[in-house]
C-alpha cells in the first residue's frame, strides 16, 4: 500500500484526508484498498503509523487520539524518536537499528496530559512496488500501559510476599502432605541455625517436639486451618525454642491436600516476658521480696493451716525509723539502697519457710507460720534489731539505722489476715512511741492508742476546710536595743473539741500522710497576707520568716518556686520582707539541685535562712556556696549556754564562722536573761524566744509591737 500523504495544514479527519491520498479513483471515491485500510485502522485497538524515508511521520491513525490525546495532524512531520523514547525490556534507552524490520519494541511517549504511556511498536520497511525504492516504515503501536502497571503491581506483590516469607520475624515453611519440607524462610534458618540444604526434603517433625494439647496453648482457628499447637523447636546446637505452630492446608480442585503451609512463631521471649510479668505482679521491683498481694495470699494460707493444725501464725511489721530523714539527707537513690540492704538482713534473720515481704515505703512484713510458742517471735525480733543496728555503708556514707517492730499473733490477736495485720501495725506504732529501736506484741490497750492516732489523722484532714489552723507570730529582736526586726510564723491547731493540739503531734503526722504540702501552701499565703496587713498597721518594714518542710522543698522544687512567686504577687509583700527557713539536713540532701533552687529564690529577692544549724551533717565548704542571709543556732546549743562551757564554745564557733561568711545569726529558744547575756557577749545579731515573747496571734503581736516598741524602726 502506498504511503498516505496528508495535505499541509489540513485539520480534517484522517478519513477525509485519505480520500485525497494517492491511490484514490478519479471520481474522488477512495479505492477498495484504501477503504479497507481505513476500516482496519478504526477497528483495531493499536494505532497505525507510517514514515517517509527520513523517518518523519506522514500518517498516524485516528486511534492515537484515544491513546495519547493528540490529533494525528499534530504528529505529522515528527519522528518517532522525537516524540518518545525506545527502551529495552528492562526500560533502558535503546538505540534503534532502522535498517531492518522490528517487532514489539518498547516505546515510551508522553500523552497530552504529561502522563507516560508505554507501547509495543512493530514496523517493517516499505518499498515502492514499481521501482523497488525504499519509501519509509509502516507499523503499529499497541498501548500496554495498563498491562505493564498490572505486571508491576503483580511483581511488587510477589516481591512483598517473598520478602514477607523470607524476612518477616516468623519462621515459615511449606511441606508435602507427608510432612517433607519443601521450602523454608530465611528467618526459619536463622533462628534454628541450619542451612537450606540441611532441611529441604527432611521431615518437619525432625525439627520440633509437639506438645500435648493444653487449653492455654492450643485453640481453634479458621475451619480450613488446623489448631494452633504448642511446640518446641530443635536448634542445630540441640537447644530448644518455645513456639506456636500454625498450619494451613492448600487444596486442589478435588479437595485433596497438595501442600501444607506452616508458620512457626518463636514465643520464647514472650514466655519470658509473661514469667517476668507474673514475677512483677507478685514481687517488689526494688527489693525482689514478695509484695503485699503475695504476702497476704501466703498469710491466708498460713492461717488456714494453723487453724487446721491447731498451731499459731505470727506477723511482724518492721518499719525503718526516721527513714524520711535519711532520704532527705542522702537522696532517694541512697534510700532505695538502704531498703534493699534491710530486706537482705531480714531474709538472713528467718527460717527458709518464713516469708519476708515489702508492703511499701519503708515497711516490711515478716510471716512466721507453724509456731508452737511465741519464743521464736522474740528470738527473730531480737535478731532483726541486732542485725539492723550495724551501720550500712551506702554511697560512701556510713548510715546507722534502727527499726521498730510490731507483732500480732493468730489466733490470739485476730481471726483473719486483715485484722492480724492491723494488730501488728498498732503494736509497731507503740514501739515508735516508746522510743523506737524495739519491738512490742499487740495488746488491747495498744489498739486504743492506734485508734486515737487514726482519729487524729482523720481530724487533721478536716482542719483546713474547717478553719481550725491559725498562725501565731514570735518576735525577732535585736539584743541591746530591743529593736523589733521581724517575726516567725508558727502554725497552731485549735480543735473545737480536742482543744489546742501541739505541732509536735500533728506536723509529723502531716509529713507521714503527705498533707504537709497542702498545709505548707496555706501557711505561706496566710503569713504573707497577714504580714502585709501588720506592716501597713505598724508602718514598718518588718520581715516574716516561714518554715519550709523537707517534703515541700525536696519533692516539689519547681512548684515551690511558682508558689513563692505567685504568693508574693497576690499578696503584694515585697520579696525582701520574706525569709524562708530551711533545715540544715535538707540542704545537704541534694547539693547540686538545692543550689539551683536556692539561687533561684535568692534572685527573686527572697531572703534565705538555714534553720537548726549544728544538728545536721553540713560541710562548711558547701555552706559558703549557698546564698543564705541568716543562720539560726539550734536551741539545743542555747539551752545550757550559761552553764555548759562546751555549748558556749560551740555557739561561739558557730557565730564567728557565720560572721566570717557574712551571715547574720539568730539565737532561738532564748528563755532566760542569762542565755540572752551570753549570746549578746558572743555578738549574736538577733534573738528569738520566750525571754522576749511567746508566739502570739495576729492581734497579740500587734499589741506587743505597739506597747513594747512604740517606735518600730526599719531593719
Amino acid at each position: 500500500m502506498p504511503l498516505i500523504k496528508l495535505n499541509k495544514g489540513e485539520e480534517d479527519d484522517i478519513e477525509d484526508s485519505s480520500e485525497k491520498s494517492e491511490g484514490a479513483k478519479g471520481d474522488g471515491a477512495p479505492s477498495w484498498a484504501v477503504r479497507r485500510f481505513q476500516d482496519i485502522s478504526r477497528l483495531v485497538s493499536d494505532w497505525i503509523w507510517e514514515t517517509d524515508t527520513n523517518l518523519a511521520l506522514v500518517f498516524v491513525s485516528q486511534r492515537v487520539m484515544e491513546t495519547l490525546g493528540y490529533h494525528p495532524l499534530e504528529l505529522k512531520g515528527q519522528s518517532l524518536e522525537s516524540i518518545g523514547i525506545f527502551l529495552t525490556n528492562d526500560q533502558q534507552p535503546l538505540k534503534m537499528q532502522w535498517n531492518k524490520p522490528f517487532r514489539n519494541v518498547l516505546f515510551a511517549v508522553q500523552n497530552s496530559e504529561g502522563e507516560t504511556r508505554f507501547h509495543l511498536l512493530s514496523g517493517v520497511r516499505v518499498y515502492d512496488s514499481k521501482t523497488g525504492d525504499f519509501k519509509g516504515f509502516r507499523g503499529t503501536a499497541r498501548d500496554i500501559t495498563q498491562q505493564m502497571q498490572a505486571e508491576e503491581s503483580l511483581r511488587k506483590s510477589e516481591d512483598r510476599y517473598r520478602t514477607l516469607f523470607n524476612r518477616s520475624p516468623v519462621m515459615a515453611c511449606s511441606t508435602t502432605p507427608e510432612g517433607a519440607i519443601v521450602s523454608v524462610s530465611d528467618y526459619w534458618l536463622e533462628m534454628l541455625g541450619y542451612r537450606a540444604d540441611d532441611v529441604i526434603g527432611e521431615p518437619i517433625d525432625r525439627f520440633m517436639i509437639r506438645q500435648k494439647k493444653d487449653d492455654d496453648t492450643i485453640r481453634s482457628v479458621q475451619p480450613d486451618t488446623r489448631p494452633v499447637q504448642s511446640c518446641k523447636f530443635i536448634k542445630k546446637d540441640r537447644e530448644t525454642l518455645d513456639g506456636l505452630l500454625y498450619t494451613s492446608s492448600i487444596l486442589d480442585e478435588d479437595g485433596s491436600v497438595i501442600e501444607e503451609l506452616s508458620v512457626l512463631i518463636d514465643v520464647s521471649e514472650r514466655k519470658k516476658f509473661e514469667e517476668s510479668l507474673q514475677h512483677h505482679a507478685n514481687f517488689d521491683l526494688l527489693t525482689d521480696l514478695p509484695n503485699r498481694d503475695l504476702a497476704m495470699d501466703r498469710l491466708g494460707q498460713s492461717i488456714v493451716r494453723a487453724r487446721r493444725e491447731k498451731m499459731m501464725t505470727a506477723v511482724m511489721l518492721v518499719d525503718i525509723d526516721n527513714f524520711k530523714k535519711i532520704n532527705d539527707i542522702l537522696g532517694l537513690a541512697a534510700g532505695d539502697e538502704l531498703l534493699v540492704r534491710v530486706g537482705e538482713h531480714l531474709r538472713e534473720s528467718v527460717r527458709d519457710g518464713d516469708t519476708i515481704a515489702r508492703l511499701g515505703g519503708d515497711e516490711f512484713l515478716v510471716i512466721l507460720p507453724d509456731l508452737k510458742t511465741v519464743s521464736y517471735c522474740e528470738t527473730i525480733a531480737q535478731k532483726i534489731l541486732e542485725r539492723c543496728s550495724h551501720p550500712f555503708l551506702i554511697n560512701g556514707h556510713e548510715v546507722a539505722v534502727t527499726v521498730s517492730i510490731g507483732i500480732g499473733l493468730f489466733p490470739g490477736d485476730a481471726r483473719d489476715s486483715s485484722t492480724l495485720l492491723r494488730s501488728a501495725d498498732a503494736a509497731m506504732h507503740r514501739s515508735k512511741a516508746k522510743g523506737k529501736n524495739t519491738f512490742h506484741f499487740f495488746s488491747p490497750d495498744i489498739d486504743g492508742h492506734a485508734q486515737e492516732h487514726l482519729l487524729l489523722e482523720n481530724q487533721l484532714r478536716k482542719a483546713l476546710p474547717n478553719n481550725e489552723l491559725v498562725l501565731h507570730y514570735q518576735p525577732v529582736v535585736r539584743p541591746g536595743s530591743d529593736e523589733l526586726i521581724g517575726m516567725e510564723a508558727l502554725v497552731r491547731w485549735e480543735h473545737p473539741t480536742l482543744g489546742r493540739i501541739s505541732p509536735a503531734q500533728f506536723i509529723p503526722l502531716a509529713e507521714d500522710n503527705g498533707m504537709i504540702s497542702t498545709i505548707g501552701r496555706w501557711i505561706l499565703r496566710t503569713a504573707c497576707q497577714e504580714a502585709v496587713q501588720m506592716r501597713e498597721t505598724l508602718q514598718n518594714d518588718l520581715t516574716i520568716a516561714v518554715n519550709v518542710s523537707p517534703l515541700q522543698f525536696t519533692s516539689t522544687r519547681p512548684k515551690l518556686l511558682d508558689l513563692v512567686r505567685d504568693t508574693l504577687e497576690e499578696t503584694g509583700l515585697p520579696p525582701h520582707c520574706l525569709e524562708l527557713e530551711i533545715t540544715e539536713n535538707v540542704i545537704m540532701s541534694d547539693i547540686p539541685e538545692n543550689a539551683v533552687m536556692l539561687n533561684a529564690l535568692n534572685e527573686m529577692g527572697v531572703k534565705l535562712s538555714i534553720d537548726d544549724f549544728g544538728t545536721g551533717y553540713s560541710s562548711l565548704s558547701y555552706l559558703k556556696k549557698f546564698p543564705f542571709a541568716t543562720l539560726k543556732i539550734d536551741r539545743m546549743f542555747v539551752r545550757d549556754i550559761d552553764r555548759d562551757p562546751q555549748d558556749r564554745a560551740l555557739a561561739n564557733a558557730i557565730i564567728a564562722m557565720a560572721h566570717a561568711l557574712d551571715l547574720k545569726v539568730i539565737g532561738e529558744g532564748v528563755e532566760t536573761l542569762g542565755q540572752l547575756e551570753f549570746l549578746q557577749d558572743l555578738d549574736c545579731d538577733l534573738i528569738q524566744g520566750f525571754h522576749y515573747s511567746k508566739p502570739l496571734d495576729k492581734e497579740g503581736f500587734l499589741a506587743y509591737a505597739r506597747k513594747r516598741l512604740p517606735e518600730v524602726k526599719q531593719a
